[in-house]
């Protein structure tokens, strides 16, 4: 998907269009499709999916601080935000009294996962003096499986 991608929920009056939509994009050419109305069809015709609540869970496989392997799906029953962050990471350091605040207020319902890719010793060092809210995973052992299975809901499907 384009990073550049317009998006937009779709009005339902416009749902009945979308194979129109989809005509009207295949047929573009490359340089038209690449404008802000080339954008905005393509937004109509092939809209990114949502999530729902109830819907399938993509579930990925991470490793916490001592190594052991954790899954998603540990956190069934529960929201999740999924937390993409660095110890070198500006912003991300900054928005640490947030992320304490929003498990404060709704960690009964609400599962805080942060993911790095830091390195290991490095990171496990910084979560033990900085005592970090939530579950926290790296993909170290398996290198790029986490993101895959995170980020592509498709590679691994979990249905509750």
């Amino acid at each position: 998907m384009s990073s550049s991608r317009i998006r937009r929920k779709i009005p339902d009056s416009l749902r009945s269009f979308r194979p129109v939509f989809q005509q009207l994009y295949a047929r573009m050419p490359a340089e038209w499709q690449e404008t802000k109305k080339g954008k905005l069809i393509e937004s109509y015709a092939f809209p990114a999916p949502t999530v729902e609540e109830g819907d399938d869970m993509a579930d990925g496989l991470l490793y916490d601080a001592e190594g052991k392997s954790r899954h998603l799906s540990e956190l069934q029953g529960r929201y999740i935000l999924l937390d993409f962050w660095s110890i070198y990471c500006g912003p991300c350091r900054m928005s640490e009294p947030e992320m304490e605040e929003i498990v404060h207020l709704y960690g009964d319902k609400l599962a805080l996962v942060g993911i790095s890719n830091d390195e290991k010793t490095s990171w496990s060092k910084f979560l033990k003096e900085h005592k970090m809210p939530g579950y926290h995973g790296m993909n170290r052992k398996m290198e790029d499986e986490v993101w895959l299975r995170v980020i592509k809901p498709e590679a691994s499907r979990i249905s509750y």
